[in-house]
């Protein structure tokens, strides 16, 4: 396991991570990213809900929302996905998540 630089700058304390953790449709997802979502925002699909992205890829390949999605490896391997995922989704490791989670202004879940 690498070792993960817990000291960031100030700058990167400025993002907003979502944490969808239950099934979305396109449209619930097209109305929420437009309602409470914000420029370089962070999604982070976890747990069953990354069963969703694959209905969800026509709607990230149509529109550019300019934020980072983000599924968690370990979830993507306890399901089987990563062949159906989109390639404008980052898979990140547990310890990525929690640095993320740690460096955010703000973490809301759906």
């Amino acid at each position: 396991m690498s070792e993960i630089n817990l000291i960031m700058p100030e700058s990167s304390l400025n993002i907003t991570v979502h944490l969808i953790q239950k099934s979305i449709t396109r449209l619930e997802f097209d109305r929420q990213i437009n309602r409470m979502t914000s420029k370089d925002d962070c999604l982070i699909f976890m747990g069953d809900a990354i069963f969703d992205l694959s209905k969800l890829s026509p709607l990230l390949d149509e529109k550019d929302y300019n934020l980072t999605i983000n599924v968690i490896d370990s979830d993507v391997k306890a399901r089987a996905i990563s062949d159906i995922l989109n390639k404008k989704i980052n898979i990140i490791s547990f310890d990525e998540f929690v640095l993320l989670t740690i460096k955010a202004k703000k973490i809301i879940s759906w």
